[in-house]
């Protein structure tokens, strides 16, 4: 096995290990609370400039909730703007937020209308999760929300 395949194999599980021991050097220099809010900042930002499946090239945050972080990408092949939902790394071992996000990708992919984003590609592998939509620019829902109030039943039905 040379150093690439090695390092295509391994790259995550040495930046993890890496990663938990600057966490702990931060943790005894600057405290927990700063060393928390360093790292949430650092990982939401870790995939700029990622290339995933040597095709989606990571160019931006355009989101985040409780299961996954959405990246706007370019998708290499293609030549089109994506939005990447990456699945947070904290969730990665639990088995039922896998399957979760897993059932999410296939239940929205098998819709098709103007309203509902379509879905291109999804990856499973041990190390990342990650769905593949069509992106929307605009505003947030939380951002049309604050400007205009909350929306009638008639709106949103």
């Amino acid at each position: 096995m040379n150093f690439f395949e090695f390092w295509n194999q391994y790259k995550w599980r040495i930046i993890s290990v890496l990663f938990a021991i600057v966490f702990a050097a931060f943790l005894f220099t600057i405290g927990f609370w700063k060393t928390l809010l360093l790292f949430v900042l650092v990982g939401i930002a870790f995939f700029i400039g990622t290339l995933l499946d040597d095709r989606y090239e990571i160019l931006q945050v355009i989101g985040e909730g409780g299961m996954a972080i959405v990246y706007k990408a370019l998708d290499h092949r293609l030549n089109r703007n994506v939005a990447v939902k990456i699945m947070r790394e904290d969730m990665l071992a639990d088995e039922e937020f896998r399957s979760r996000f897993c059932a999410e990708a296939h239940a929205v992919a098998m819709l098709s209308h103007p309203n509902i984003v379509a879905v291109y590609d999804v990856s499973h592998s041990d190390a990342m999760e990650y769905i593949v939509m069509e992106l929307v620019e605009g505003i947030t829902l939380r951002q049309y929300m604050d400007r205009r109030g909350a929306l009638a039943p008639g709106r949103w039905a």
